[in-house]
């Protein structure tokens, strides 16, 4: 499940994307982590573009 988060606050789920106007802006900043109360906190393995077993860039899309 994902949890979406902006500056810090969740945001209600009856918000959209267009309401975030994130077209104004030149860049989207993100955040990837294990909350330190999860049941299987554990680490998280991330590779991007020549690294791990996938040539494969990471790619952020919002919908």
């Amino acid at each position: 499940m994902i949890f979406p988060f902006l500056n810090g606050e969740q945001v209600p789920s009856e918000i959209d994307f267009n309401a975030l106007e994130l077209h104004k802006q030149n860049t989207v900043l993100f955040e990837i982590g294990v909350k330190e109360d999860a049941v299987h906190r554990g680490g998280i393995n991330l590779f991007g573009k020549n690294f791990g077993d996938f040539n494969q860039a990471i790619i952020m899309t919002l919908k």
